[in-house]
């Protein structure tokens, strides 16, 4: 959808290697317009039916003429992120298998959906197939670090193809130990890329207060997700993992996607977006601003 300067495309390359199939995808410049995914919840609940007046998009503060479409409407493509580290040897690892499975039963057989495994190394486990049908998750094996940043970077770096939706889901418990990628790079790469990235963090209860503990990057997880338009799920360590996933999913189905050409505003430089609904008070999330 947008350009991006020399220091991102060197970050991207760095972290990218791995996905050779992506190469000369990466961050597709679109002159002729920009998508923007809109979620609008009402006390937690996904708010549907709205339309094209409804909504309120204003680009460095100059309102957009804009077209509403709902994903609902849209074949998705979703990109699981599994950090898959050699701490989750064992029963977790199985679990995780098991909910990639679950997860690609939930999806249409339009819809795409992929798997690329976060260690010290990256390893895309499939490509992209369609929906619907159960995957081969054999080779999904627990190793090594976590370079999760790098793993975010690699999978935002892939460009939304035309009227098909970008969802990246990654499941982490927020440490990253090896990555190239610093959080400032991740969250800078996160203001150029198509897809909506949201982030499942299992957390452990706290003995005697039944709090849940969360995990110390959790502020950076969550920034990095909500300058997408994505957010951030707490899950229990004993919750079915395919729950918090199902959930990302639904909240991304039940969003729309705002389209307009930028008039009155430079095509260069960072651009500074602003979504609202014109009537009710409602929670909309949608990302932050993209690059010119």
């Amino acid at each position: 959808m947008t350009r991006r300067p020399a220091a991102i495309a060197i970050a991207v390359l760095a972290a990218g290697a791995l996905l050779s199939a992506q190469q000369g995808q990466v961050f597709r410049a679109e002159t002729e317009g920009v998508s923007v995914n809109v979620s609008v919840r009402d006390a937690g609940k996904a708010v549907t039916g709205l339309k094209t007046a409804d909504f309120d998009l204003r680009d460095n503060g100059v309102r957009q003429s804009i077209e509403t479409l709902s994903v609902e409407t849209l074949p998705i493509d979703v990109t699981l992120l599994l950090d898959v580290s050699e701490s989750v040897e064992g029963q977790r690892l199985e679990r995780l298998k098991y909910s990639v499975g679950e997860t690609a039963l939930l999806l249409r057989p339009d819809d795409r959906l992929r798997l690329i495994a976060v260690q010290h190394t990256l390893r895309q486990i499939f490509p992209f197939q369609p929906g619907g049908t159960k995957p081969n998750v054999n080779s999904l094996t627990a190793a090594g670090g976590t370079a999760l940043y790098d793993g975010l970077v690699a999978a935002m770096m892939r460009a939304a193809e035309p009227d098909r939706p970008q969802l990246i889901i990654a499941y982490t418990d927020g440490q990253d130990t090896i990555s190239i990628m610093s959080p400032d790079r991740v969250k800078e790469v996160a203001g150029f890329a198509d897809a909506v990235v949201q982030l499942v963090v299992p957390t452990m209860r706290q003995p005697g207060s039944g709090r849940a503990e969360v995990v110390p990057a959790a502020t950076l997880l969550n920034e990095l997700a909500t300058r997408t338009g994505g957010q951030l799920f707490l899950m229990d360590y004993g919750d079915r993992i395919t729950d918090s996933f199902k959930r990302a999913i639904d909240e991304f189905r039940t969003s729309y996607v705002l389209r307009y050409v930028p008039s009155g505003v430079a095509r260069g430089g960072w651009h500074e977006l602003d979504v609202k609904v014109t009537s009710g008070s409602y929670e909309v999330r949608a990302r932050k601003g993209y690059g010119g």
